[in-house]
């Protein structure tokens, strides 16, 4: 990634390189950067299944001048005969600025409206393959309480963010108290762009993972992806590679996830 993020002096782009809005991290959450609506379009592709999975998602956030505001998020997908409905995310955000440096907070819930059997893998696989550090937004009947900080650090054509945070099911829709005690799960994302004028590259890593002490592995996702500012709607490609560090054969082995979306400041 030095060579994408050194490609040209930053001296040299210092006073046209920057777009208009900031540069976007597809595969990661709210930022509480600034109000804007989007819709992404993915194809997911998995070696093992004769169908190609195709998922909607559509997601809006909402910050006032002093740095408060809310967010929300849902998806849609088709896989063969299976089609689904993710849960609904919806939550709060709060940013704080110190020069280059920005930190956005997110708390929200993910609450229990999407489909509710076995069709629900419709949406998980092209969801796992494409962010996996959303996946508490798709467990069937799951009531999820989500908390995460997101910092942002610009310089120049540089923009470099990370995204810690921390899911906790606090229902799971089953009356047996037996299977209340779900472990947390926990993702860690990091990113980095460099901005060409008004278009910009974009690096990402995601990665998701049980807290329990029984964890036997993580899902991961590789993004490499561009964006262009076109005024009223900055418009994004991606390319994605999931893997996972599970014991056996992996469920993502030559699979891969490609998507094109907009998003539009409010």
């Amino acid at each position: 990634m030095s060579s994408l993020l050194l490609a040209a002096p930053a001296a040299a782009w210092a006073d046209d390189a920057a777009p208009s809005g900031p540069a976007r991290f597809t595969s990661m959450d709210a930022d509480a950067q600034r109000s804007e609506v989007g819709a992404e379009l993915t194809l997911g592709h998995f070696d093992e299944a004769e169908d190609q999975a195709f998922m909607a998602r559509v997601s809006g956030q909402y910050v006032t001048p002093a740095g408060f505001g809310g967010y929300a998020a849902i998806a849609a997908a088709t896989f063969g005969e299976l089609d689904a409905i993710s849960n609904l995310e919806l939550g709060g955000l709060a940013r704080w600025d110190s020069g280059p440096l920005s930190v956005g907070a997110r708390v929200g819930v993910v609450l229990p409206t999407g489909t509710d059997d076995l069709d629900f893998l419709a949406v998980y696989l092209p969801l796992a393959a494409r962010r996996s550090s959303d996946l508490a937004g798709v467990l069937p009947e799951f009531t999820t309480l989500r908390a995460s900080a997101a910092p942002t650090y610009r310089s120049g054509p540089l923009t470099l963010r990370g995204d810690v945070g921390i899911d906790v099911v606090v229902s799971d829709g089953d009356d047996d108290p037996s299977n209340d005690d779900r472990d947390a799960l926990a993702h860690i994302d990091v990113g980095g762009a460099y901005a060409f004028g008004k278009a910009a590259a974009t690096a990402e890593l995601t990665s998701v993972f049980s807290l329990g002490e029984d964890d036997e592995g993580s899902i991961h996702n590789l993004t490499l992806g561009g964006q262009y500012d076109l005024g009223r709607v900055t418009g994004h490609a991606a390319f994605s590679l999931p893997f996972d560090t599970f014991e056996g054969d992996s469920l993502f082995e030559g699979a891969y996830a490609l998507s094109i979306g907009v998003t539009a400041p409010l």
